[in-house]
Parts: structure tokens; sequence; C-alpha cells
């Protein structure tokens, strides 16, 4: 074999290479964390102000994992208040394993979610929600066994 048969073998590989790679990587699935992550952006200052609101109370969210079940519980401060908002279960991996319930909270302010309506691995836990016209944001890592 001559340097040019050589050439032509190396040239083809490292082409070969590229075709593959350039394969490859249109099969990757690539979700946004958020399909509107422009106005998020905009919209965080509201959200700061929103946990902030929160810290005020001196009395964060409690999240539990009781066997089947997550437990939450609003605080203490807000009981008897009309609640409106959403918890969502956001999950960084894949977008379609994302759950978003209404919040629902009993008389004693706790809400109970079925780890049924989760698959196990992590979640990032969003509690956005409104009190007597006064908005909260709560987050945490959650990882749901």
């Amino acid at each position: 074999m001559n340097w040019g048969t050589k050439i032509a073998i190396a040239f083809s590989l490292f082409v070969g290479f590229i075709v593959y790679l350039v394969i490859r990587t249109t099969q990757v699935n690539i979700d946004l964390v958020a399909d509107n992550y422009y106005q998020l952006e905009l919209d965080y200052q509201a959200q700061l102000d929103k946990q902030q609101h929160l810290l005020d109370l001196g009395e964060p969210i409690a999240l539990r994992q009781a066997g089947p079940t997550i437990e939450m519980v609003l605080p203490s401060v807000l009981l008897g208040q009309d609640h409106q908002g959403s918890v969502h279960f956001f999950r960084p991996q894949a977008k379609n394993l994302d759950v978003t319930l209404p919040l629902q909270p009993d008389a004693q302010g706790k809400m109970v979610i079925e780890k049924a309506k989760l698959l196990p691995g992590r979640y990032l836990v969003k509690v956005d929600w409104t009190s007597n016209g006064k908005g909260y944001y709560f987050e945490e890592d959650l990882f749901v066994q």
C-alpha cells in the first residue's frame, strides 16, 4: 500500500466519523427547560418578591415523604385563608415527566400527594400560590423513591 492509498483511507474514515456524528446528534431529544423561558426571565423579579413574602412569614413549607405519599404542609400563619395556586413537580431530565397539580390543602394546611403519580427520581417542587391577594413561591429539591 502506498502513501496515497493510506491518505484516502484516513480521509474516508474521517468523513465516515463526521457523518456518524451528524446522524447521532439529530436523533437526540433536546427539551428546553420551559417553552416560554423569555417570559419567565422577565417575571423573575415577581418570583423573588413572592419568595420574600414566604420568608417574611418565618415558616417554610414542609415536604415529607411518608410511605406511598408526599405530605406538604403550608405555614401555620396561612391557615384558614383561601389558597389558589399550583404545585409543579419539575423533572429536569425529561419535560414529559413533569406533573402539575392544583394546590388544595385541607383545614390543617396539609396536602397529600400520591407518589404513584410520579416516577422515581429527582424533582424540583415548585409551589406558586396566592392567599388573600398576596403571592407566595416555594422551591425545593425532592428525590422520590
